[in-house]
């Protein structure tokens, strides 16, 4: 018997450690973090297994049985974080009465922005303000994003600097893309969301590596922007 409960032990934590070594390539540290920390109940059901076997000898309760019921478990609840942590949810923005998509929790909001953090370059940003009623009756959307740009960074607009359309189901859009944003190393999308009264700035500031990863996610953010 004590052969029998070796080799379903070794093939359990094989079984085990081939889980984690997998999900680390799909699951993000917060998630791998949540399962290690259920090690600890493993350890505590193969205590409690190794008890009740000694006491209770011809019993139906098996260390294998324990095992494997963990594994079980262990992959719903690794599968129900994943979704938890990887689901869409709206982000409002407190300084103006919007809402934005935001694709997973990975994301830190604070009072008017939220931030999505990682390695270096991987960084996004987004965020809304309300504009002056009538200001482009005097400017373009051009010339206020040019404004802007060297008000804060004092960075040349790029050549291929050009006003486009965009989509959203509540407002008339056009978006402004600004490449290589001084003292960011960003991409800029800078969006002019106008309704019949009001015209806010929608922008989304984002690294080159989070580009690579979701080429998409500006225009989907600006896309998914609601009234609140």
């Amino acid at each position: 018997m004590r052969d029998s409960t070796l080799t379903w032990f070794s093939w359990g934590l094989t079984l085990f450690l081939a889980f984690i070594s997998l999900g680390s390539l799909f699951m993000s540290h917060i998630v791998i973090i949540g399962i290690f920390s259920w090690i600890i109940i493993f350890i505590v059901l193969i205590i409690i297994a190794g008890i009740i076997y000694l006491i209770h000898r011809n019993t139906q309760i098996r260390l294998a049985w324990l095992i494997c019921g963990f594994l079980a478990f262990l992959t719903l609840y690794s599968v129900r974080s994943y979704h938890k942590v990887y689901s869409p949810w709206r982000f409002t923005f407190s300084n103006v009465p919007l809402s934005v998509e935001l694709p997973d929790k990975l994301w830190q909001t604070k009072e008017k922005v939220a931030v999505r953090t990682g390695e270096e370059n991987q960084f996004a940003v987004v965020g809304a303000t309300a504009l002056a009623q009538g200001i482009f009756d005097e400017m373009s959307y051009e010339e206020f994003i040019t404004q802007v740009i060297e008000a804060t960074s004092g960075s040349e607009i790029p050549p291929d600097f050009h006003l486009e359309t965009c989509f959203n189901a509540e407002f008339e859009c056009n978006y402004i893309k600004i490449t290589d944003i001084k003292n960011s190393s960003g991409t800029g999308y800078f969006a002019f969301l106008n309704d019949d009264k009001n015209t806010y700035l929608f922008s989304v500031i984002a690294g080159p590596k989070f580009l690579t990863k979701n080429r998409d996610f500006p225009l989907q953010a600006i896309s998914s922007v609601q009234r609140e």
